[in-house]
């Protein structure tokens, strides 16, 4: 067999960014000719490039819990499919999580791209479709005990052939779902995306010719391992452990706790969950693929944000996920809140990290974006309707810098949904969209503030369903940073008719006139809040992101109600006898949390004259 060409610097640095743009391309046109508010608007998608054997080579800025999922749900594809039975104009479809997927509302396309009848590529996007069928609308089935109960299961089949649907398979997922004209739309705008990064894949083998390309594909992959294993190595190597708990699964109210070892061993890196609560009953599971994009996920945000993201940065990453576990249920286990787990997973490895990586890791924050789907019939049209939609709450502090307030966490990454183009498809009129005071939590650096989003529903059989967490296990934070508020829902806010809504309803039925109440939980706090800069503090009272209430009993700092002013001395006198309170309760004992806190600070100081 002849050696592959050794692509050159130049040349490879080319090829690395037109295989980006090929993802971004696909990515672009999925969005603009989609149907529904959660593509268009939210972004609530992913694409990318894979090799031939289902490897990801590149992929688009998107959401990077889908996108180290995309691989494993391809190769699943392959196995079922081997490349004999593949021919030019073929599209896959699945959306199973046991067979590599996510949750069932993720249905994921992919194409394969042939030179010389030779399959050399594949391109993939996936979208998470406003409705699957299933127990409740949006395929958000909190109370479903089994898979069956959450939509319709797609395992790897084909969906076009030789370029042409497979209208069976099209008819069956148009009898299967409330929404049939958005779902499909959407699913015409994945076969867009797919479509057109095919072509520009043939265009890139045209131009640089095959052998060239793969040779420098495999170069890619190679770059990005070794320079993930480089940015690893820098880490101490040992054992570190932490835990997370979840508030509940959605069925039962007993709560449940995701358990990770972090051992590090030079340039690989091991995450073990052995310990972790077994499945639970409700859907908050996390498959396996989707716990290994979480973990992930942490990994790479320990490492140097320029590496391209492809199959190499996984290589030095182990993971061992007992059977019959959160982190990797055994079917038919309900898993559509998954996410749920999956943001506890980084939350866990970020935890057992802090104080060797405190200037990479985050403090906690919402652990689930609230989602919701709201159902019934418009009260203007008589056509059943499906409200999709997220609620955007913050980032947890960093060593040197606060929370971002009302932002979607890293492993979401998900846009915004403006009110107005919601009130214009749906019978919702939104009545509160603001921030919440007090909702970061105190620290050195504050944790970002959560929004509050309030909408009055017009529907007609309304049936609400939200899925959330962090209503009873607050975000903590790191180095004596304080937790982010707890999260919070309610039907008929501040009326005598209201009505405390549990964070995981499932389909609760609504009245017209009826108005909801949402708002994620707070990042938490990075550092001792008495350390904070009465400064920033005092902006904070002025842009009413904290009250004044809290500047003096969380960090020690005085505001002039009147004035706005900060008053330097009775600061200065509150903080001393908060310390010395402190010291006489816990006592003068250093912990390692506490000599962590010292690095903290002095790497803030670094930061602040110009270091790393």
């Amino acid at each position: 067999m002849a050696e592959s060409p050794r692509v050159d610097p130049i040349t490879l640095e080319v090829l690395k960014n037109v295989l980006i743009a090929t993802a971004e391309e696909t990515a672009a046109v999925l969005r603009r000719t989609a149907y529904s508010l959660n593509v268009r608007e939210r972004a609530d998608f992913s694409s990318c490039v894979c090799d031939a054997r289902g490897r990801i080579v590149a992929q688009a800025a998107r959401i990077p819990i889908h996108l180290n999922s995309i691989g494993p749900l391809l190769k699943s594809t392959l196995k079922r499919f081997p490349h004999d039975r593949i021919a030019p104009g073929d599209i896959f479809i699945s959306n199973d999580p046991y067979s590599g997927g996510q949750h069932l509302p993720d249905v994921q396309l992919s194409m394969p791209v042939f030179h010389n009848r030779e399959l050399v590529a594949f391109t993939a996007a996936l979208a998470h479709h406003v409705d699957i069928g299933g127990a409740a609308a949006g395929g958000l089935a909190n109370s479903g005990r089994e898979i069956f109960h959450e939509g319709l299961r797609i395992p790897p089949i084909k969906l076009y052939q030789a370029g042409k649907p497979i209208e069976p398979v099209m008819d069956m997922i148009r009898a299967n779902v409330r929404t049939a004209d958005v779902v499909l739309g959407d699913l015409r705008a994945q076969v867009a995306a797919v479509q057109l990064g095919a072509r520009r894949f043939e265009e890139l083998v045209a131009r640089y010719g095959r052998d060239t390309l793969l040779a420098g594909i495999e170069q890619l992959i190679d770059y990005s391992e070794r320079r993930i294993r480089r940015n690893l190595s820098a880490l101490p190597d040992g054992s570190y452990e932490a835990e997370e708990w979840i508030d509940d699964d959605g069925v039962t109210d007993e709560p449940a706790c995701v358990r990770a070892r972090v051992v590090i061993a030079g340039s690989d890196f091991t995450a073990d969950f052995t310990g972790t609560d077994r499945q639970r009953p409700g859907s908050v599971n996390s498959v396996a693929a989707a716990t290994r994009s979480a973990v992930y996920y942490a990994v790479r945000a320990l490492c140097d944000a320029d590496i391209m993201m492809n199959e190499g940065c996984y290589k030095p990453v182990h993971t061992v996920l007992p059977a019959g576990t959160l982190v990797n249920p055994l079917p038919p286990a309900a898993c559509n809140s998954r996410m749920i787990v999956c943001q506890r997973v980084v939350d866990t490895l970020f935890r057992a990290l802090r104080e060797v990586a405190p200037k990479r890791v985050v403090t906690p924050s919402y652990g689930c974006a609230p989602n919701l789907g709201l159902t019934g019939r418009h009260p203007d049209t008589g056509r059943y309707f499906v409200f999709f939609d997220g609620n955007h709450a913050s980032w947890g502090a960093r060593h040197n810098k606060d929370g971002i307030d009302g932002c979607t966490s890293g492993p979401s990454n998900s846009a915004n949904s403006p009110i107005e183009a919601i009130e214009v498809r749906h019978p919702v009129l939104f009545e509160r969209y603001e921030f919440v005071t007090d909702s970061g939590g105190a620290g050195r650096y504050r944790g970002g503030l959560a929004i509050a989003r309030d909408f009055r529903s017009e529907a007609d059989d309304g049936l609400l369903t939200v899925q959330c967490d962090r209503a009873r296990f607050a975000p903590g934070g790191y180095f004596g940073g304080l937790p982010g508020k707890a999260a919070e829902f309610a039907l008929n806010a501040e009326t005598s008719d209201e009505q405390a809504l549990h964070s995981k309803a499932t389909s609760h039925p609504l009245v017209p006139g009826d108005r909801f109440h949402w708002a994620a939980a707070g990042g938490a706090g990075f550092g001792d809040p008495l350390t904070r800069d009465p400064e920033l503090v005092r902006r904070d009272v002025r842009d009413g992101k904290v009250s004044a209430a809290a500047a003096r009993d969380c960090y020690g700092v005085v505001i002039n109600e009147t004035s706005g002013k900060l008053d330097h001395a009775a600061t200065t006198r509150l903080r001393k006898e908060a310390a010395g309170n402190r010291s006489r309760r816990h006592g003068t004992a250093d912990t390692g949390e506490q000599a962590g806190a010292r690095q903290v600070d002095d790497a803030a100081a670094s930061d602040a004259e110009g270091g790393a």
